[in-house]
């Protein structure tokens, strides 16, 4: 059985280390800008992957409502993933909101 006299992780650094002083300055200056983005171009996919989601049981719901419910709330059936894209903010609210902008009596 052999025995490892340094830790794994010394082990790392080491090779790491070594491996750095081959390499151009530039290139770690390179490789951390392009992890950046990568990292910050996987949130959004993974927030537009939530918001989608939430649209789709939006949509789902509301297409469980009969007509009748859906017209007293002010929405025709064909809105419907209209609606749920302007809910999520997937898309960019169009639709007069009378229960918010009718005047106070």
């Amino acid at each position: 059985m052999h025995e490892f006299t340094t830790s794994p992780a010394a082990l790392q650094r080491t090779f790491v280390t070594d491996a750095s002083r081959h390499l151009p300055p530039t290139f770690g200056l390179l490789l951390g800008r392009a992890l950046t983005r990568l990292g910050a171009w996987l949130r959004r996919r993974s927030q537009l992957s939530r918001q989608r989601r939430h649209a789709r049981e939006i949509e789902l719901a509301l297409r469980e409502l009969d007509a009748y419910t859906l017209r007293d709330l002010g929405i025709y059936p064909d809105e419907i993933r209209s609606v749920a894209a302007e809910m999520t903010g997937a898309a960019e609210v169009t639709r007069i909101r009378v229960a918010q902008s009718a005047p106070l009596r």
